[in-house]
């Protein structure tokens, strides 16, 4: 506590202050020094008459109950104080208990886990996404024919990617869009016998054209389509106009295992006013909903980045869309059930 300067006048009157209030009170005790009296807080003083103060057992106040005892009573001036450490301790001690009280809960079971990531595995390697380049044959190259077959599985990972051979003769390769030059689809012993007729500076520049696209084989129609085949087998196949594939290839896939993202209804839009749903392009798709951008103007297409995108665009659907067909396909059971039912009765 600070020292208090107080003159002996004003000290007369606070003793005669103390000693009209009564023998005891509660209040503070001065010292008997003359001129600079210092003053200090008690629990209780007397005050006499004769300007003395005899203060009694002169414990400090204490502002806080000890923690050890909780029970202890305390004055109703200062009550404030531990009554609110006493109901926080309640509390905490309440809380504490029930927690201990409850039952613990059951750890994860991990063979659960185990078995769910192993499902979705499983379903994951069931997914193949393919695209195909085309080149035009016949008059004006308006008839399409496959050049080139990519595939990929669900994490991306290339399992066929092939030029093909053409069966006629090509009359437009659609290099601005497609990519494929014409030396891309010539065999490697026609290219040597081109290289022994032509000189090395006329040849140069198709050289490094070649070897950019070396890395590429180039297969008949006919092996094409059977590797094909063997990688479709039981596989849910992803793409984009995936009709205009199937046929390039003249093979076919079960409807019920296609994730055709242009005939996809919520990814379609009506043109006019009839109503009529029409498929969008694969570039707006992926604009608007993976907000990234693909067959660039004046770049070549590439059926690997096509495949990807619409693979990627199938993941934003894959659960309403697996919903969809769910019951798409259990509607054609009970139909063909139906159907076999009439002709037993017939």
């Amino acid at each position: 506590m600070g020292v208090i300067q107080i003159d002996e006048t004003i000290m007369n009157a606070m003793n005669y202050r103390c000693a009209a209030a009564g023998p005891n009170i509660k209040g503070y005790a001065r010292s008997s020094t003359i001129g600079a009296t210092k003053i200090r807080p008690t629990s209780s003083f007397h005050v006499t008459a004769t300007n003395t103060a005899t203060p009694a057992a002169t414990p400090t106040r204490t502002t806080r109950r000890p923690r050890s005892d909780s029970n202890a009573s305390c004055d109703s001036s200062n009550s404030w104080a531990p009554r609110r450490t006493k109901n926080r301790k309640q509390n905490h001690n309440h809380n504490h208990n029930k927690a201990l009280s409850s039952p613990r809960r059951k750890p994860h079971n991990n063979k659960n886990q185990k078995r769910t990531a192993l499902h979705e595995k499983e379903q994951r390697v069931r997914y193949v996404a393919m695209d195909c380049e085309m080149v035009g044959i016949g008059l004006d190259g308006k008839q399409s024919i496959a050049a080139r077959v990519t595939i990929i599985d669900w994490d991306c990972k290339v399992l066929l990617d092939t030029f093909v051979k053409p069966t006629a003769e090509v009359t437009d390769y659609r290099t601005f869009v497609s990519g494929i030059a014409p030396e891309n689809l010539v065999q490697e012993e026609e290219q040597q016998e081109e290289e022994g007729s032509c000189s090395d500076s006329c040849c140069s520049s198709s050289n490094s054209s070649r070897s950019n696209s070396n890395h590429v084989s180039l297969v008949d129609i006919e092996s094409c389509r059977q590797k094909v085949l063997d990688i479709l087998k039981d596989k849910v196949l992803v793409g984009h106009a995936l009709k205009n594939d199937l046929h390039a290839l003249n093979i076919t896939h079960p409807w019920y295992d296609t994730r055709d993202t242009a005939k996809y209804e919520p990814f379609m839009k009506v043109r006019f006013d009839d109503g009529v749903l029409w498929p969008r392009k694969l570039k707006d798709l992926v604009d608007e909903k993976l907000k990234y951008e693909i067959q660039i103007s004046g770049k070549p297409h590439s059926a690997y980045e096509d495949a990807k995108a619409a693979l990627d665009v199938y993941r934003c659907a894959q659960y309403k869309w697996e919903k969809a067909m769910e019951y798409k396909i259990k509607k054609t059971k009970q139909i063909m059930e139906q159907q076999q039912q009439q002709q037993i009765k017939q």
